[in-house]
């Protein structure tokens, strides 16, 4: 529902007189909605009593509160097998002209002492049953050509976030199709 307004669930501790609850819209998070709650009273104020209003989920944009539009955990099925995002596309894409050169600059290899050990076109499963028998990812079709490349760092590899690993194998997944990187494994060999 695009009117649909969520409400931040939460108890509103209010000590002085308070009459508006926020609340963002959910395709705008930016947008405020103001709705008008119960006024508190000033016996309330004078003898100091603490007056807690809750501010309810489910409003929506013409400020009605109904049942019907208060999301709960049941109300969504859960998906146990979801199509995967990068779809089968054996035969649909022409792996041939895609080159180890597309990806990796040998340039680079050769001034930080890397050494390319594999460069191989190959379906998502024959990867997994190869390399990888213990991870799976929903996100990848079985039947998703991938390419390959396996780089062996002898004198070690930095990365961005862990540092320096030394005497590196280093080990990236391709698209064939849009050349995007599946994943990447960094394995010290020692």
């Amino acid at each position: 529902m695009k009117n649909k307004i969520i409400c931040i669930t939460i108890f509103a501790l209010f000590l002085s007189i308070g009459n508006v609850v926020y609340s963002a819209i959910k395709d705008d998070p930016t947008a405020i909605s103001v709705q008008k709650m119960p006024l508190i009273t000033k016996e309330q104020i004078i003898n100091k009593d603490r007056v807690i209003l809750p501010i309810v989920s489910g409003v929506t944009s013409d400020g009605v509160i109904t049942e019907e539009n208060e999301p709960n955990a049941d109300s969504f099925t859960l998906n146990s097998n979801p199509d995967p995002y990068f779809k089968a596309n054996i035969g649909k894409v022409d792996y041939k002209n895609f080159k180890v050169n597309d990806i990796i600059s040998f340039e680079s290899l050769k001034k930080n002492n890397g050494k390319l050990k594999l460069a191989k076109v190959m379906t998502y499963s024959m990867y997994q049953q190869m390399y990888s028998p213990d991870s799976i990812s929903h996100d990848i079709s079985p039947n998703r050509m991938i390419y390959v490349v396996q780089i062996h760092y002898p004198d070690g590899f930095h990365h961005a976030k862990v540092g320096l690993i030394k005497n590196c194998l280093v080990t990236g997944l391709y698209d064939i199709e849009t050349a995007q990187v599946l994943e990447s494994d960094f394995e010290r060999l020692d």
